[in-house]
């Protein structure tokens, strides 16, 4: 799977100016199969952020709320040496440390999305076996029948020819019999001995 893909609203983009490269970062920590990006918002009144881990259906995976100190406006953002925070430089000169295991708080660990891949794997292949068993039943189950149409068939025929043998040896049976009595009806109807 690639990078995640990063969204951000306008505040966001106002707020934070460069936000999206350093999201970008987290956003390489959060890769999995099933996320696709990260939805940063802003709500200026509540002076917060949301940062949503989107699927890429749209569902949202997880979602973590968290308050930054927006009111003065935010001229650069960086992550420490270490990796582990954000640093905040305001307008004012100050500085504000926001780990970063506080902003993924609540959002999904690669654990966990690596533990609910594994879980849609072994559920595809339960249900790719059974699909597996049913196909194989039923090939079974049509061979079968098959077999027992073919069957029926032969008896059939077989009990046919017997019919047509029996049929055909009563009648010249029948025939010799008629040929054997001492006597013949005439093309007038009145019966005449053979002699």
């Amino acid at each position: 799977m690639g990078k995640l893909k990063i969204v951000t609203d306008e505040l966001v983009r106002e707020l934070f100016g460069e936000l999206n490269g350093i999201m970008q970062i987290l956003a390489d920590r959060l890769t999995s199969e099933l996320a696709h990006s990260l939805v940063v918002t802003a709500d200026g009144e509540s002076k917060t952020c949301r940062f949503s881990l989107m699927s890429q259906d749209g569902k949202i995976l997880s979602s973590h709320k968290i308050n930054f100190p927006v009111e003065s406006s935010v001229v650069n953002i960086k992550v420490d040496e270490l990796g582990e925070n954000l640093i905040f430089t305001l307008n004012n000169g100050n500085t504000a440390t926001a780990p970063i295991g506080s902003i993924v708080r609540g959002l999904a660990t690669t654990e966990q999305l690596d533990a609910e891949i594994a879980a849609r794997k072994a559920a595809d292949k339960v249900i790719e076996t059974k699909l597996t068993t049913e196909s194989l039943a039923r090939v079974k189950a049509n061979a079968e029948l098959k077999s027992g149409i073919e069957a029926e068939k032969t008896a059939r025929q077989t009990a046919v020819e017997k019919l047509s043998e029996s049929i055909a040896n009563e009648k010249k049976e029948r025939t010799e019999a008629i040929d054997a009595l001492p006597f013949f009806v005439g093309d007038d109807g009145f019966v005449y001995g053979k002699d």
